[in-house]
């Protein structure tokens, strides 16, 4: 079929040499784009998740409370390196995104090209410390790395497919990974309503 700047084309072409009186195409209307409607979690399909996820990685129950704490897409949270995590000030910066390529993972900016930093809680940030271990050290080390050296970051469709077998596994397959997001960001929502 082509391209439709070369549909467009062909048709014009058809109206010069009098093959057609008028191009159709452009009375036509394009369909509306579906939308996914999303399923918002429930706090306690979030736990239940993020305690059933250390049977699969000892790093995937910090990855998805950080989704749902931060409502970090999993690119950003694949980017993440040591050097983003600020123990004494208890935050977290988001620098850039990893996204998956042909030649393997790439760091990328984010997709609104914007840093911005974020403050953890105290139990987040335990966790957090706990993963470390010794990786503090080494501040371009990635939190979420299958190396022991952790010099190359987790895919993110390895997170998505991870948290997609997780939670068929566990009878809630309506979640996907990217509904964290919008948890988080209701949560928000929710805490700043109250507060006003």
């Amino acid at each position: 079929m082509g391209t439709a700047s070369a549909r467009r084309s062909r048709l014009g072409h058809g109206i010069a040499w009098d093959w057609i009186a008028y191009n159709p195409a452009r009375r036509a209307t394009p369909p509306s784009a579906r939308r996914r409607s999303i399923h918002l979690p429930a706090a306690d399909e979030i736990v239940r998740l993020i305690e059933a996820s250390q049977a699969v990685n000892r790093s995937l129950p910090i990855f998805l409370r950080l989704a749902a704490v931060t409502g970090a897409r999993r690119g950003q949270l694949c980017a993440l390196q040591w050097q983003h995590v600020d123990f004494r000030r208890q935050t977290l910066h988001i620098a850039g995104q990893v996204a998956h390529t042909a030649d393997g993972p790439v760091q990328r900016l984010t997709q609104t090209h914007a840093e911005r930093r974020l403050t953890l809680d105290p139990v987040t940030l335990d966790t957090l410390g706990e993963l470390a271990a010794g990786d503090r050290e080494d501040p371009d080390r990635y939190v979420f790395s299958h190396d022991p050296d952790g010099t190359t970051p987790w895919r993110p469709d390895y997170a998505t497919l991870a948290f997609a077998r997780l939670a068929a596994r566990l009878g809630i397959p309506k979640i996907r990974l990217h509904d964290l997001h919008h948890f988080a960001a209701t949560t928000m929502l929710r805490n700043c309503s109250a507060c006003g």
